[in-house]
């Protein structure tokens, strides 16, 4: 069935390094199948042969094939456990694949020594700003596709929850704290207004100490 949000056997799926490290058992064979009810170790072929009936009523088998040296797995075996319309695919004998990670991953980016068709109609990765084929996808890989939705997922966790609803003492509390405020904004304008009221009644200066006329001689 397939869902928007990546099976729980994604990440570690991605982490393993496929058509890097020979079995240990059988040292001229590759790892390649993956279990993800289990979520073990991969299996070779030999491996798998010898185990099958272990993982019989499991549902989740992904075989990864090679495609252009890099790691990728089929259309058909993909798309039954995530929503991968919007990752770019190629066709190679026949089959059409998913590379499992990008090109630069690992490594630093190299500059292209091709030119540029038209800058006009570019269409990058969201993810690592490898070209892309054409517009109407988003992803190079599968792994462009899951680091993007955990940095969505991580923005979502770092947005405070919204505050619980007052109970209804906090309610009379804030309301009593409310009407105290304004009380005193209140009063606080009252005598300033007071005080102007005063200084304008003031119209003339007050008058200087009187002082006694002279006394005269007689």
């Amino acid at each position: 069935m397939t869902t928007r949000r990546p099976p729980k056997w994604l990440p570690p799926w991605l982490n393993l390094k496929f058509y890097r490290e020979n079995c240990k058992k059988h040292v001229n064979r590759y790892c390649t199948i993956y279990c993800g009810v289990c979520m073990c170790e991969p299996f070779c072929d030999t491996c798998w042969k010898e185990k099958s009936k272990e993982h019989k009523n499991h549902d989740q088998i992904l075989k990864v094939c090679i495609a252009s040296d890099r790691a990728a797995i089929k259309r058909s075996d993909m798309e039954k456990y995530w929503d991968v319309a919007d990752i770019q695919r190629y066709k190679i004998n026949g089959k059409v694949i998913f590379h499992l990670k990008s090109k630069h991953s690992g490594g630093t980016k190299t500059k292209s020594t091709t030119k540029p068709k038209s800058k006009h109609h570019d269409a990058l990765c969201l993810t690592c700003k490898s070209k892309l084929i054409s517009r109407d996808y988003s992803f190079c890989s599968i792994a462009c596709k899951a680091n993007k939705n955990n940095d969505v997922d991580q923005e979502k966790a770092n947005i405070e929850p919204g505050t619980p609803p007052l109970t209804e003492t906090e309610d009379k509390k804030t309301t009593v704290n409310e009407e105290s405020k304004k009380r005193k904004s209140i009063e606080a304008d009252t005598k300033s207004s007071q005080a102007v009221e005063k200084i304008s009644m003031r119209k003339r200066s007050r008058k200087g100490v009187p002082q006694r006329a002279p006394l005269k001689a007689t």
